[in-house]
């Protein structure tokens, strides 16, 4: 005999949810008193307010979710009103047409719809059914439209994961949010029975200044916060990457004072003392520069030989390359920016590149003219770079392999730093989508005797991008290719 396991108490919830919000929606649609004259225009009123105020949320600092509705004041006072079924219909459609503008999957739409239809019915419900007098003071149809939302929002937590905190936070963080709403509630329900509800609109001014304050006020403690999270980050990123060179060099240090020491292994280890010594050099130089790119760093527009810049970046990183790892360079053109900031942005992803290309392989950089750029590029034949992270390496302190999977280190500076110089230069960094392994960054400076800013030349097709990757010959249609420089 099997025994029938029990259904997950998520899909209970759900179908609990969906049967319970259509049959609601169903009756309120049958039993609704349809509104004619001004109760018609007070609904379409609230209801378009609803639908604003839905589509376009509060920021609410330190929530999850991210932010809350005013929807709620206007689906409450239709409640107090009209009536639970026309506040149920008007939730429906509230939700459902902001949903579907979001795109959202059709399970979580017909969740949060079912959700606002069971709010309005309840505000409704309470005001005129449950509590005497209720419609005078309108507090309670706000009151209840808040729980329901907070009950289905535990049961749908707590039985898809089991984070009951998350539902704690959302409460504290939007519980004064809440009373807030109700007393506006209150007081649209008061302008209506006391003046006439043209006398609503006189809160439309209000209502805009609280969403817009409580928005702008939301940002900039995200961005406080942000920031506090950088600090943490940037010093244990810099304490991670200086403790392994430290760690050698004071290794070797101490290895230096044997009288016993082999020749060849002292060579050896002042050798690695001074490779770790430059490593230093670059992380200390990398967060002076990251510091001076936020200060504004102002650039010495010249005009550069980009092919000659090209094959002496190539030439100078060929020398650093490990065995098995083939670097070329070539390009043509005149591009116009600072030569000791480019040629720092062209070191930065050389080094990537090796950094990135464990197994060897080719490394290409390339120059060419394309609709007034010079357009640069290094390809390489690496581990490449996912989908998801190619505009998050840009970011500061962003790292591909923060965990040393592949061994590999870094402070996760450069790419940041490379934007910001070529941004200052009038120019852009980017990177091209995947089409097989490697990785292949672009960028580009205005060309000399054109234009110096030209937005039409950076949405071009992927084919411009790629045949000027390859130098000037290719890009003319001829087939060299620049000289094989092996370095062993």
């Amino acid at each position: 005999m099997t025994s029938v396991g029990l259904p997950h108490p998520r899909t209970v919830i759900l179908v609990a949810v969906y049967a319970l919000g259509a049959f609601t929606l169903a009756a309120a649609v049958v039993t609704v008193d349809k509104p004619t004259g001004e109760r018609l225009v007070v609904a379409v009123f609230l209801l378009a307010a609803a639908l604003l105020a839905e589509r376009f949320p509060v920021d609410i600092h330190g929530l999850s979710a991210g932010s809350t509705s005013l929807a709620t004041i206007f689906l409450s006072t239709l409640a107090v009103i009209d009536g639970w079924q026309t506040a149920a219909i008007a939730g429906a459609i509230t939700m459902g047409v902001v949903e579907a503008m979001r795109r959202k999957s059709l399970d979580r739409m017909a969740y949060n719809v079912c959700l606002y239809i069971l709010a309005g019915a309840a505000a409704g419900l309470v005001t005129h059914d449950l509590i005497p007098g209720a419609e005078e003071t309108g507090l309670a149809a706000p009151a209840a439209f808040y729980l329901v939302n907070i009950l289905l929002l535990a049961a749908i937590v707590a039985a898809s994961d089991g984070r009951l905190a998350l539902v704690g936070a959302f409460i504290a963080h939007t519980s004064v949010p809440a009373l807030v709403m109700a007393a506006l509630t209150g007081v649209l329900v008061a302008l209506n029975n006391g003046r006439g509800p043209e006398f609503m609109l006189l809160m439309g001014p209000p209502l805009l200044a609280l969403a817009v304050y409580q928005t702008w006020t939301a940002r900039l403690l995200k961005r406080r916060d942000e920031l506090d999270r950088l600090k943490d980050e940037v010093v244990a990123v810099v304490s991670h990457e200086l403790r392994t060179p430290l760690a050698s060099v004071s290794g070797a240090a101490m290895t230096l004072q044997r009288r016993d020491l082999r020749e060849d292994y002292r060579e050896r280890l002042l050798t690695m003392m001074g490779e770790e010594a430059g490593r230093l050099n670059r992380l200390i130089d990398d967060v002076l520069w990251a510091s001076m790119s936020e200060r504004g760093l102002s650039p010495k527009i010249a005009p550069i030989n980009a092919g000659q810049l090209a094959r002496l970046s190539a030439e100078e990183a060929s020398n650093r390359a490990p065995d098995g790892l083939f670097i070329h360079g070539a390009g043509w053109g005149t591009a116009l920016g600072d030569e000791s900031q480019v040629r720092r942005v062209l070191n930065t992803l050389l080094e990537n590149a090796v950094k990135y290309s464990p197994e060897g392989g080719d490394v290409r950089v390339g120059a060419a003219v394309h609709q007034g750029f010079v357009r640069f590029t290094v390809s390489d034949e690496g581990i490449g770079i996912p989908e998801s992270e190619r505009e998050r390496v840009f970011e500061k302190f962003h790292r591909l392999d923060p965990q040393m999977l592949h061994g590999i280190g870094g402070t996760g500076l450069g790419l940041y730093i490379a934007r910001r110089l070529l941004e200052r230069m009038g120019g852009s960094i980017w990177i091209e989508p995947r089409k097989s392994k490697g990785t292949t960054v672009v960028f580009e400076l205005p060309a000399q005797g054109s234009p110096t800013h030209t937005p039409e030349g950076r949405e071009q097709g992927e084919e411009d991008r790629v045949s000027a990757a390859v130098g000037s010959d290719a890009v003319h249609g001829g087939g060299w290719r620049p000289p094989r420089m092996e370095v062993g």
